[in-house]
């Protein structure tokens, strides 16, 4: 990756440094050993880029915007719509390896929790 940022130094330096910037979390999924339907719905940008299309979309034909409240206003309002289309993790696949992150982060899963609670 340190060639990679190399590369476009000379022309596109800020293109280098926002890869220098997120090479130290770049490779988080691969480093937490996920299973691999788990790390196949994960290690994608989709989660990030789906939603922001939704708002892209919603917000395209605002061409003035009044104020800073209008603005918040109209991006709430879109996110609002596009959550409406957000798929359900359980319809994603590798949802049933969600355990599995939860364990590997140290965190509780819903049966230890469960059981924690009838004892």
């Amino acid at each position: 990756m340190e060639q990679l940022a190399r590369f476009p130094k000379r022309d596109y330096e800020s293109a280098a440094r926002s890869l220098r910037e997120g090479m130290a979390e770049m490779f988080t999924l691969q480093r937490l050993k996920l299973p691999p339907s788990l790390y196949k719905c994960l290690a994608t940008t989709n989660l990030i880029e789906s939603p922001q299309s939704g708002v892209a979309r919603r917000t395209a034909d605002a061409k003035y915007w009044r104020d800073q409240k209008s603005v918040e206003r109209w991006v709430a309002s879109a996110w609002s719509l596009t959550e409406n289309r957000f798929r359900n993790i359980s319809n994603i696949s590798g949802h049933r390896d969600l355990w599995a992150l939860a364990t590997i982060l140290g965190r509780k899963t819903e049966t230890e929790i469960w059981q924690e609670k009838v004892a």
